[in-house]
C-alpha cells in the first residue's frame, strides 16, 4: 500500500469515526433538539501554555474542527462551528460553557472559513471534496438558513458540474446575497433562495481584473465611508499571486484599486492564506487632505528586519516617526495595515522560508499603489539543542488568524505549534506574548470571543482535538523565549490524522 492511501485510509477513517459519532450524539436526524444543551466540555491532557492563556477545555466531539464564525445575534452571542460532519451552532453568551442550539448533518470536506451573514440568519458552506479516497460527501456551494439556530437547513446547493466548487467563498455583503468564490467566481443568492435555480452565476469573475490571477485561497471583505457621499464602500481583499485590492461595492462589477507584487510574498512563493484589514472603518484617503503618497515612509530603503524567536523575520521599513491617528502607533494610518499570511505545506523544517504572518501597507491604495510588505513573523526549529525541535513533520506554517478592531494582539493557529498570540509592535512587526502548545493537535483557526464583563477568551479548532477554549489574561505575565522554547520541544514527531489534513489540501492546491 501507497503511503498517500495508506494516509488516506487513515483520515478517512477518522472522518467516518467522527460522524458515526456525530450520530450518537446528535441522532440520525439533522437537526438538534430545539433546546439549549450543554456542551460535552472536557479537559484534554498534554497541553503546555504561558502564564497568560489558561485552558478551559475541549469540545471534543468537534473533531475534525475546520473553521467557526462568531455573531451577536439578538440578546445572544451565537458561535457556528463547521467541520467534516456539518455545522453546529452554539450558545456562548458564557464562552466558558457553550450550550448547543442546533445542528445540520452535512458531511463535506474542506470548508476553511464557514460564512455568515451579520444577523445571524445565513450561513454559507463552500465543500471543494478534496479527499484521497472516494467517500459519499457533499460538495459545492451550500447555502444553510439558519435563521432559527435550532434546526439549520440547506435551502440552496449548486454542486461542482454546475461550477459551484470553491474551497472557500467570502460574503460581498451583510446579508451574504453576493458571494465570492476562492476561484473566480461570483454568486448571487436571493434571500428567498430555496433551490439550486436561485443560485445565479454571473458570467464575469473576479479573475478578470487581472490575468495574473489564475488561482486564490480566500478574499477578506471590509467596509468604510465614502467621506464624500457618506455611503458604505466593500472593499474585497483577495489571497492570490497577486493580491488584488477591489472596490465591490457594486458586487456584480468590481473594480481593481490596486495589487501586491508577487514577489514581495513573504519571500517563500507559498500558498497566500487568508488576510484581515484591521480599522477599517475609520480609513480615510490621504489624498483628501495632501498626505504624502505612501507617508513618511515613502522612498526610505528596505532593510533586514529583527529576528523572530532566533529566525529572519523577513523585510521591514526603516523606523518612521509614528502618528497619532494609527491604533498601532507607527506611521500608518487606521486602515491603511493588512496583516496577512502563507502556508507552507509538505515542508519538514521550520527556517526562513515558512509560512507565516506579514504586515503589510496599503497607503494610497485608492490611487492604486502597490502593497509594501513590512515585516514576517514565522515560526521555528532548530538544532533540538537550543530547545527547537529540528523537524515538525510535513508542514510549518501560519493558518488562520483574526485581530480585533482597535487591538494590536493577533490570535493565529499555526498547526502543530497550537495557538499564538501575536502582538503587532508601533514599527509594524510582530512578536510572540503567548502560547497555547497541545502536545498533539493541529489548532486550523483561531478567533477573539469577549464575555459581557471584559474577559477575553481564544476559540480554536483542531483538526484533532475538536474545539478549543481559552482564557486570554492580558495583564498576566508575557511568554518567555525559554517558555516558547520549552513549549515547542514538545512537538517532536509529526500526528498522522495532522498531515493528512495538510497533504489533502496540497494535493487539491488548497491550504
Amino acid at each position: 500500500m501507497s503511503k498517500s492511501m495508506r494516509w488516506g485510509s487513515m483520515r478517512w477513517g477518522s472522518i467516518v469515526a467522527a460522524a458515526a459519532l456525530g450520530a450518537v450524539a446528535w441522532g440520525a436526524g439533522a437537526v438538534a433538539p430545539a433546546q439549549a444543551e450543554p456542551a460535552v466540555l472536557v479537559q484534554l491532557p498534554g497541553a503546555i501554555a504561558s502564564a497568560n492563556m489558561e485552558y478551559v477545555g475541549t469540545v471534543p466531539i468537534e473533531s475534525p474542527g475546520v473553521s467557526h464564525a462568531v455573531r451577536e445575534v439578538g440578546d445572544q452571542r451565537l458561535l457556528y462551528v463547521n467541520g467534516a460532519k456539518g455545522l453546529t451552532i452554539y450558545d456562548i453568551d458564557d464562552p466558558a460553557d457553550p450550550q448547543r442550539v442546533g445542528f445540520l448533518l452535512l458531511p463535506h470536506s474542506q470548508n476553511e472559513d464557514i460564512q455568515v451573514s451579520e444577523d445571524g440568519t445565513r450561513a454559507i458552506i463552500a465543500a471543494d471534496g478534496g479527499l484521497l479516497v472516494p467517500i459519499q460527501a457533499t460538495r459545492g456551494l451550500h447555502i444553510v438558513d439558519t435563521s432559527d439556530p435550532s434546526s439549520p437547513e440547506v435551502v440552496a446547493w449548486l454542486d461542482d458540474a454546475a461550477g459551484g466548487t470553491n474551497h472557500t467563498a467570502t460574503c460581498a455583503d451583510d446579508a451574504c446575497e453576493w458571494i465570492y468564490g476562492n476561484r473566480g467566481a461570483i454568486y448571487r443568492v436571493p434571500a428567498d433562495a430555496d433551490g439550486t435555480e436561485d443560485i445565479r452565476t454571473l458570467n464575469n469573475s473576479w479573475f478578470d481584473l487581472d490575468e495574473r490571477v489564475t488561482s486564490s485561497h480566500a478574499l477578506n471583505r471590509s467596509v468604510h465611508l465614502d467621506p464624500e457621499t457618506g455611503q458604505p464602500v466593500t472593499i474585497m481583499i483577495s489571497d492570490s499571486e497577486p493580491r488584488l485590492i477591489m472596490d465591490a461595492t457594486d458586487p456584480a462589477n468590481p473594480v481593481l484599486l490596486a495589487t501586491s507584487d508577487p514577489a514581495d510574498h513573504e519571500g517563500d512563493g507559498f500558498l497566500q492564506h487568508n488576510n484581515a484589514r484591521p480599522n477599517a472603518a475609520d480609513w480615510t484617503p490621504r489624498s483628501l487632505d495632501g498626505g504624502a503618497s505612501r507617508g513618511p515612509a515613502a522612498g526610505l530603503p528596505i532593510t533586514a528586519s529583527p529576528k523572530a524567536n532566533g529566525v529572519p523575520g523577513g523585510t521591514q521599513h526603516a523606523a518612521v516617526l509614528p502618528t497619532n491617528d494609527d491604533p498601532f502607533g507607527g506611521h500608518l494610518r487606521p486602515g491603511e495595515l493588512v496583516i496577512g499570511n502563507s502556508e507552507s505545506n509538505i515542508v519538514p523544517q521550520c527556517d526562513d522560508q515558512s509560512g507565516g504572518l506579514t504586515t503589510f501597507s496599503i497607503a494610497d491604495f485608492d490611487q492604486g499603489a502597490t502593497m509594501e510588505p513590512l515585516h514576517t513573523f514565522r515560526p521555528v526549529n532548530g538544532t533540538w539543542l537550543d530547545g527547537n525541535p529540528a523537524a515538525n513533520g510535513l508542514g510549518c506554517s501560519g493558518h488562520w488568524f483574526d485581530i480585533r478592531d482597535g487591538d494590536t494582539l493577533i490570535a493565529a493557529s499555526w498547526y502543530e505549534h497550537g495557538v499564538k498570540v501575536i502582538e503587532v509592535l508601533p514599527d509594524y512587526s510582530m512578536q510572540e506574548v503567548g502560547f497555547f502548545q497541545p502536545v498533539v493537535g493541529a489548532a486550523g483557526a483561531a478567533s477573539w470571543v469577549v464575555d459581557d464583563d471584559g474577559t477575553e477568551y481564544i476559540f480554536s479548532t483542531d483538526y484533532e482535538r475538536g474545539l478549543d477554549i481559552i482564557r486570554f489574561h492580558r495583564d498576566a505575565p508575557r511568554a518567555t523565549e525559554a517558555e516558547m522554547r520549552t513549549a515547542a520541544m514538545a512537538v517532536t514527531q509529526a500526528n498522522p490524522i495532522a498531515d493528512v489534513e495538510r497533504l489533502i489540501c496540497e494535493l487539491g492546491g488548497q491550504g
